[in-house]
């Protein structure tokens, strides 16, 4: 039977959190779920953790070539009619899938749903929130059809950061039909080995994206 959703879990050396992440996924009260992991060149245990029965996952390797590559293979493979995108250190809450389906049989002219995300911060008692529930441009608070995903196009594996910001700019010069609800999608894990604490790196890619698309959107301008 051909999957309803894919959620695509792409993993570089997340041995520690990849076992709740993907028991999150699991845990959607959706029929037609295909778990889809991308290992990205892991050197600790995640590619094990991940393959494991319990999870159901279909496990992919590959050389380290960042997030947006490993996405991109997710999505090669995927199946499903909708895309999900997962990290490997985040989670999700419960209904979160089977609210944002809703949304899409409620609303038939919208080609993605995005919620808010909540951050989590650990600490010597586990996660807390840290901060409000918020929005932002993360595909790992969206579900997206297949369709209108290829019509974007895929992410930009030459970016190791702000792949998403960029991957929504794009979208955006698509018009692409986002709904937008304040209803929780995410719970993203804020820890000591999260890549968004390079802030020169996350800084430096930003400017390079919007960059590259004030002069896209300047070219087209008649």
């Amino acid at each position: 039977m051909t999957p309803l959703v894919s959620v695509i879990v792409p993993v570089h050396n997340g041995a520690s959190f990849i076992g709740a992440a993907l028991a999150s996924a699991r845990a959607q009260s959706v029929n037609g779920l295909e778990l889809i992991v991308v290992d990205d060149g892991s050197t600790d245990a995640s590619a094990d953790i991940a393959g494991e029965p319990e999870y159901g996952a279909r496990l992919i390797r590959q050389e380290n070539r960042g997030p947006a590559a490993a996405r991109n293979r997710g999505v090669a493979t995927a199946q499903g009619r909708y895309l999900a995108f997962l990290d490997a250190d985040d989670l999700w809450p419960e209904g979160r899938l089977a609210w944002q389906l809703n949304c899409f049989a409620e609303r038939p002219e919208v080609e993605m749903v995005q919620g808010v995300l909540q951050a989590i911060q650990a600490g010597s008692d586990g996660f807390a929130a840290v901060g409000e529930p918020h929005h932002a441009h993360s595909l790992s608070t969206a579900l997206v059809l297949r369709s209108a995903f290829e019509r974007v196009g895929p992410l930009d594996e030459t970016l190791r950061y702000c792949e998403d910001v960029d991957w929504f700019f794009s979208a955006s010069s698509c018009g692409l039909n986002i709904y937008r609800s304040d209803q929780l999608a995410l719970l993203y894990r804020r820890h000591a080995d999260n890549a968004t604490n390079r802030h020169d790196l996350v800084r430096r890619y930003t400017l390079q994206v919007v960059a590259r698309h004030r002069r896209r959107s300047a070219a087209d301008k008649p």
